[in-house]
């Protein structure tokens, strides 16, 4: 698997050493993909056992509010800013343009607009750390981006309380044909 969810993560001091711990910058959202993916970097795998047993409640704090897009939408960013190359972000920023027009109909459609513009202003506040975090991660890299995101999935799960349904299926269509192109054009 691509890395495993923080909901149900399991891993040992010896790989929290080599990797480290928690990104500071990430408060919430996406912490246990930021983890997953530093892990790939220096070829560390996840994995799935499919007799484990999970239970875990939606966030009641959050729901699925403008504060909880804010950090969805300002950690996705520094995900993709941190842990592509440089010449992985080139060749896939044709697919990021349609994909940031998605997140942008789909944000003014939920009323969300100024959680989106939050992000994106805190993202470039933030962009000489972003930098020096990025630096830090290519000096570590032990695997190219393809071979990284091979066991990242196309998929996207969109629950069906933020969408109605066809907008839901148009939107995962989309998104999973843009990651498999992207995929091969790295």
């Amino acid at each position: 698997i691509g890395f495993a969810s923080g909901t149900c993560l399991f891993t040992s001091k010896s790989v929290l050493d080599k990797i480290g711990l928690l990104d500071p910058f990430i408060f919430l959202y996406l912490d246990d993909l930021d983890l997953g993916w530093r892990a790939k970097q220096v070829g560390i795998s996840s994995y799935f056992v499919p007799d484990s047993i999970v239970y875990h409640a939606e966030s009641y704090i959050l729901k699925w509010s403008s504060k909880k897009f804010y950090w969805l939408e300002r950690n996705r960013k520094y995900c993709l800013l941190t842990h592509y190359s440089k010449k992985t972000l080139l060749k896939i920023l044709p697919s990021l343009i349609i994909v940031e027009i998605l997140v942008l109909f789909f944000y003014l459609s939920k009323g969300f607009i100024f959680a989106k513009l939050k992000a994106d202003i805190d993202i470039l506040k933030n962009l000489s750390y972003i930098k020096k975090r990025y630096n830090e991660l290519e000096l570590k890299k032990t695997l190219d981006d393809k071979e990284i995101i091979k066991d990242f999935t196309d998929d996207v799960f969109v629950p069906k309380t933020v969408f109605k349904k066809s907008s839901i299926i148009f939107f995962e269509k989309i998104i999973t044909k843009l990651s498999k192109r992207s995929r091969k054009g790295i």
